[in-house]
This record gives structure tokens, sequence and C-alpha cells, in this order.
């Protein structure tokens, strides 16, 4: 990555005259400033944060970087951090840990591919000491361009061979995931026992590493009972509250209603609740729902929700400590940090067992 100084002799200046252009300085000729600005454009120059404003110390400072795409209503983003019962106590989880152990934490939210740069001119400004990213698509590729930048950082919930066989092999890289195939696998295997044939499943995104691992679960149980997989038995809810709604009054309104419905996270489960409740369906005596991640809302729900549990605060809690065994350059030599966490079956009273 080329450097001020480089710049500075590309344009026949000296260094200080290339930072009173980068720092805004009014006393720098005109012509001079443009030559020098024209210079950075060309090289795709960014400043050393930490070098310029901290004199070349760490930054004692943790990026949390949020993606959460697809939020877009109406040409309105409808999306509250700390209301997200997925972001929300994860971030929070994070700025616990890192107000705890004495660091800074920096939060950005990206609602569109578009601001992926800016993500990236976070790690290639050095204004972190390392990242912890969560939100992105499973083999989303920014991921490779912020490992070009050479700061360390975990991604959550990503494809974990295509992040090892891509990224800058010198750069320090932590992943943590959840077994969502396994739970996806015993979530079926649980309506299976509960004697229900006739499931279908609410999916989430297929690009996203959650969505994609509990439907190719859900596919495995149904495969090894020779269940039926209709087309109609795949219902597109994409993790978003509004399609889903529309998705299950089309369901309804279909008049095949499946015995069980395995929905791909909390939320649409229980947006499924209210549509069936708002039609006269009563659950689970007309039909069984079942979801995942066990959000705080799914115990109060009605009746509470069978869901698998996923372990939030101890996905924060491994992400926080790879973030400070990185920075600190305690990885194991030929290895990176990589954490498989399990999630385990909370049975409430929304599924029946049929006879």
């Amino acid at each position: 990555m080329i450097n001020s100084k480089e710049i500075a002799k590309i344009a026949g200046v000296s260094r200080s005259t290339v930072s009173r252009v980068i720092n805004g300085y009014p006393n720098v000729p005109q012509k001079t400033k443009e030559k020098v600005l024209e210079v950075i454009k060309k090289y795709n120059y960014r400043p050393n944060y930490s070098a310029r404003v901290l004199s070349g110390k760490k930054t004692n400072t943790l990026g949390i970087f949020v993606v959460s795409l697809n939020r877009e209503t109406n040409g309105i983003f409808r999306f509250n951090l700390f209301q997200n019962n997925y972001f929300g106590p994860f971030v929070d989880a994070l700025i616990d840990l890192s107000n705890s152990n004495g660091f800074h934490s920096l939060v950005q939210i990206i609602y569109k591919k578009e601001e992926f740069s800016k993500m990236v001119d976070t790690f290639a400004e050095m204004r972190i000491d390392g990242g912890i990213i969560i939100g992105l698509d499973r083999k989303e590729r920014v991921i490779l361009d912020i490992s070009k930048t050479k700061i360390p950082f975990t991604v959550v919930h990503y494809d974990e061979n295509f992040l090892f066989n891509n990224v800058e092999q010198d750069c320090s890289i932590g992943l943590v995931n959840t077994m969502d195939y396994e739970a996806g696998v015993e979530a079926t295997e649980y309506l299976v026992s509960m004697g229900h044939k006739n499931i279908a499943f609410l999916s989430g995104r297929f690009t996203n590493y959650s969505g994609y691992e509990r439907f190719r679960g859900f596919l495995t149980v149904m495969k090894r009972y020779n269940l039926p997989i209709r087309r109609e038995s795949i219902i597109h809810g994409d993790f978003l509250l509004y399609k889903t709604e529309i998705e299950i009054k089309k369901l309804i309104n279909s008049k095949t209603l499946p015995t069980a419905i395995l929905c791909c996270n909390d939320d649409m489960a229980l947006v499924t609740l209210k549509v069936f409740k708002e039609n006269g369906i009563k659950v689970p005596e007309d039909i069984s729902i079942m979801g995942f991640d066990n959000i705080p809302f799914a115990e109060y729900s009605n009746p509470p929700l069978t869901t698998m549990n996923l372990p939030i605060y101890e996905i924060a809690d491994k992400s926080f400590f790879i973030f400070e065994n990185l920075t600190r350059k305690k990885r194991p030599q030929n290895k990176n940090f990589v954490y498989k966490l399990p999630m385990n079956l909370v049975i409430r009273e929304s599924v029946k067992k049929l006879g």
C-alpha cells in the first residue's frame, strides 16, 4: 500500500505539503493542492489514521460491523439495531465486553452493498485494531478486500471453505459459526417424532449462512424418511416480516395447509402465529409451528413457541475472545481461530403430537 512519502515523491512536493493537503490547511497553493490530490486519487491513497492521529500507537478500538441488507420498504429503511432480536443482543454484548476490557467500540451499520467501501476504508485507514463482522451473505466477496488491509477480523455466520480458500493468507482471521445444519436436522427430526409428515419450511434467504444451512438440514430429514417436498411446501419468507405475512396469507387462501411449519427464525414464526390467529386457525390444534433462535418473545407468545436456541451471547463472547487474541498476535501457528457452536432444542407448546 502506497504511503505519504511516496505520494510526495510522485507529486514533486515535500511530505509536509502532502500532510497539509490531507488535513485541509489553507496555506497551500491551489496548483500544488490539485497536483497532490490528483496523485492521491490516482493511487487510491488512504491516510494512515493511527499514524496521523495517534502517532503510530494502537487505536485500542474494536470495530463492530452490522450488515443489514433488505431492510427497505417503499424507500424507507425500517431497522432499529437494538430492537432487532439477532443483531441487538449481539452488539450489546460486544460493547459490554469491549468496555469491561478497556477498549473503545466503533459501530457501523451497512444497509446497502454500495456502502461496503466505508467498511473497507475503516480497516484500510487503521481506525480500529480489529473488526467483528456480522450479517454478511455466506460468500460475500467484500471479505477479500478487507483481508488485503491486513487488519485482523472475525466474521460471524459465514462459509468456512470460501473464507479460508480466498482471503489473503497472511491476514489474521477468526470465524464463529453455529451448527445450523445440525439444528435444522434436529428440528425436523423433532417434528417427525411428533407424528408430522406434511411439513412446510418457511425459509430465510438462501444466500445467508444460517438460512442455507437450516434448510439443508430440513431437506436431509425429509429425504431420510421419504417425506414429500412439494413446491408449495417451501415458503419464501427471506427473514422479512412483511413478506412472511403475505406468503402465509397466500398459504391460507390455498386451502392446502400442512400439519406443521418449520420457520427459519422466531420472528417469522411469530408473524405466522399472528396471521393464523387473525384467520381463526388455532396453533397447535389446527397446525403446529416451530422456530429458530429462541428470542425472548418466543417464551411469551400464545402459545409459547417451540424453537432451537441460538447461543447469541456465546457467539459474542467467542468473537471478542478472537479479537483480543488476534490483535495481540496470539494466533496459533498455521491455524486460524474457528468456533462452531451447537444449538439446542427448546420444547414449549406450539407443536402438537399427532396420533
